[in-house]
C-alpha cells in the first residue's frame, strides 16, 4: 500500500497491504495447522511439525507484533528510512552509491528485494563486513546492498518503488549541484 505524497512532509510511506496482512496470517496458520497434524505422525514429522509451530507460529506472531503495523519504507527529501523490529534504519541521499532491484534465488521460486547501496556502512545496523560476507554467502551476490526494501506483501510493482526512489534521488542531486 502507497499511502499519498505528502507535500508538507515531502515524503512516501510505502506499507504493507491489509490484504497482504490477511494473507500471510493464512499462510502461518495453514502451516502451524499442518505442523500440529505432524505432531501425530513418527519421530522426524514431529520435529518438522515443532519447527513449523515455532517458525511459522512464532514468527508470524512475531511479525504481527513488531513489524505488520510499520511501514515497509519511508522514502522522504532527506533520505530512505527502513523499518525492523526493534528500530530502524536510515540512510541520508549524500550516503547511497546505488540503488537497484537484486534477487534471491530460494529453491525454484525467487525473492525481488530493493538493495541499497552505501558508501559508508556506520550507523547502519546489519550492515557490517560480517553481515554483509554472510548475505554474499547465504544469496550468492557478488556485492551485498547495506539495506534492503522487502516489497512482499505491499502489492506495490517493484518498478514503482525503485521509480518512486529515482524521483527522490534525482531531486536530491539537483539540489545539491551548486547554483
Amino acid at each position: 500500500m502507497l499511502k499519498s505524497r505528502n507535500i508538507a512532509d515531502n515524503k512516501v510511506v510505502i506499507r504493507h497491504s491489509l490484504l497482504g496482512n490477511i494473507l500471510l496470517a493464512i499462510c502461518c496458520a495453514v502451516f502451524v495447522a499442518m505442523g500440529i497434524f505432524l505432531l501425530q505422525l513418527d519421530t522426524l514429522e514431529r520435529i518438522i511439525g515443532i519447527a513449523a509451530i515455532v517458525f511459522f507460529g512464532g514468527g508470524g506472531v512475531a511479525y504481527f507484533l513488531l513489524m505488520s503495523w510499520k511501514p515497509v519504507a519511508i522514502i522522504s527529501n532527506t533520505g530512505i528510512t527502513v523499518p525492523y523490529g526493534w528500530g530502524r534504519n536510515f540512510v541520508p541521499w549524500e550516503n547511497v552509491v546505488k540503488f537497484e532491484i537484486v534477487v534471491q534465488n530460494i529453491g525454484v521460486s525467487k525473492q525481488k528485494y530493493i538493495g541499497i547501496f552505501v558508501a559508508d556502512t556506520t550507523g547502519i545496523v546489519g550492515a557490517g563486513k560480517f553481515s554483509q560476507s554472510l548475505t554474499k554467502d547465504i544469496t550468492g551476490w557478488a556485492e551485498a546492498p547495506a539495506m534492503l526494501i522487502n516489497p512482499s506483501f505491499t502489492f506495490l510493482k517493484i518498478e514503482k518503488i525503485m521509480q518512486i526512489l529515482q524521483t527522490f534521488y534525482d531531486e536530491y542531486k539537483k539540489a545539491a549541484l551548486p547554483h
